[in-house]
């Protein structure tokens, strides 16, 4: 099945230009085509940023819990949050670094 696509016109940046355009020769392809793989990894990489973000807003979530629970109970639970952002942060640039 084929493919539709949309054509879109948009500027560049000479630097980016240059850099697309040199991409394109080493591979063989045309700009386009690697302009298109360009954008869906740069809007995957933006979907992970999504995902962390909501990640490190549940682990606030959870820390700030944590802490009423402390207060009521008189204890102290253990939850790094701290060493928990810092799990997603790796996570997320394995991620990053796995798809390009």
């Amino acid at each position: 099945m084929a493919v539709t696509l949309h054509r879109v016109q948009m500027l560049l940046e000479p630097e980016q230009h240059t850099i697309l355009a040199e991409l394109a020769k080493a591979q063989g392809r045309s700009m386009a085509s690697v302009t298109r793989e360009v954008i869906a990894v740069g809007l995957a990489h933006l979907g992970d940023q999504d995902t962390f973000a909501r990640r490190a807003q549940a682990l606030r979530r959870a820390d700030a819990l944590a802490t009423r629970i402390e207060a009521r109970a008189g204890g102290r639970l253990e939850i790094d949050v701290a060493r928990d952002l810092n799990e997603l942060r790796e996570e997320r640039d394995e991620q990053i670094a796995s798809s390009c």
